[in-house]
């Protein structure tokens, strides 16, 4: 054993035999295996022990003291702070937010359809702007399904049940494969599609993974790219998310600019249900902005007793060049036009 560091063990003076045959080799256990448990490390000290004894009171005050002098010298804390477990402190839980990047020219974005309570009028006019500009893309963009038997409101069980929900999705589905055949399909979830996971977690955790709603619509048999929550779209310099991913309170004047000030990156999003945009210039003359495009659910839908500031719409975004420069186009529908 290192002689200058004697001084830190506080069972060397007890043991120093003991010491000088097994610390060294405990230490580099310790330190190639930083994140070992308790139970790993005396496994490991019981394998070096040629007796193969049971630890005892002395083996556990060595392997503190090797702890201790590899927080110390790992770490770089001080030594009253060193006989804290540094290593069996886990790293903490994210929630990070990965990135898909497509490359389209012409991208329609349909986001909080909410089946079955679309708009039937306001989505067959999305879907012809969409075929009449023939983009080469379509991003259901969260929120197409509604989930509404799966909410944690309370429920009225007239109401279609998710099997009608699925149904009717599926139909859709097939529907688009048939407006658009030379079309990608995107589909993102939203925070409505999330409510199936989160029941079948709070409720049927034994299922978990059974019945995923890629299990149950098949996207790839149906050709369309499925992407789960946690993951956005990149179409050149726009970063495109369902809205639910970023927090922002009700009490938002412009849902626009707050998701701006938040992400500080352009930003396209649906949740809100409102068509907000924010422009803004940095000092070196860049344009930056964030939109937010109107539901195509309907406004009056029978959970929200009609009061709300909803409005119809979709999103029109091409893409203008290989340098990822794009133009975003915010459309309303209102009496059945497009405005």
């Amino acid at each position: 054993m290192n002689k200058e560091l004697m001084h830190l063990c506080n069972g060397y003076q007890q043991r120093p035999r003991y010491y000088d045959a097994y610390f060294d080799q405990l230490y580099k256990f310790i330190e190639s295996h930083p994140s070992s448990t308790m139970m790993e490390i005396n496994q490991f000290l019981n394998g070096i022990i040629h007796n193969h004894h049971d630890l005892n009171t002395g083996d556990m005050r060595m392997i503190r003291d090797a702890r201790k002098l590899h927080a110390l010298q790992t770490y770089k804390v001080s030594e009253a702070e060193a006989d804290v477990a540094i290593p069996q402190l886990e790293d903490g839980e994210s929630s990070e937010l990965t990135w898909h990047t497509i490359n389209h020219k012409r991208v329609l974005v349909l986001s909080d359809i909410h089946f079955p309570y679309h708009c039937k009028q306001s989505l067959m006019v999305a879907l012809r702007f969409g075929r009449d500009m023939d983009v080469d893309a379509i991003i259901l963009n969260g929120d197409i399904l509604d989930f509404y038997q799966l909410s944690k409101f309370s429920k009225n069980p007239k109401n279609k049940s998710v099997k009608d929900e699925l149904d009717i999705f599926r139909f859709f589905i097939n529907q688009l494969k048939q407006r658009f055949p030379d079309s990608t399909i995107y589909f993102k979830c939203g925070n409505h599609e999330l409510r199936l996971e989160h029941w079948i977690r709070n409720n049927a955790n034994q299922f978990d993974g059974m019945f995923e709603l890629d299990n149950l619509v098949k996207f790839k048999e149906n050709g369309v790219v499925y992407l789960k929550d946690n993951v956005g779209i990149k179409l050149g310099k726009l970063n495109i998310i369902h809205g639910h991913e970023i927090r922002a309170t009700m009490g938002a004047v412009n849902i626009a600019r707050t998701y701006y000030m938040k992400a500080q990156a352009n930003i396209l999003f649906g949740h809100w249900h409102q068509s907000q945009e924010y422009i803004t210039r940095t000092m070196d003359g860049t344009i930056n902005g964030a939109w937010t495009n109107g539901c195509l659910s309907k406004l009056d839908a029978s959970y929200t007793y009609g009061i709300n500031q909803w409005v119809n719409g979709f999103a029109y975004v091409e893409l203008l060049d290989d340098s990822g420069n794009f133009r975003v186009s915010l459309k309303k529908i209102i009496q059945g036009e497009v405005v």
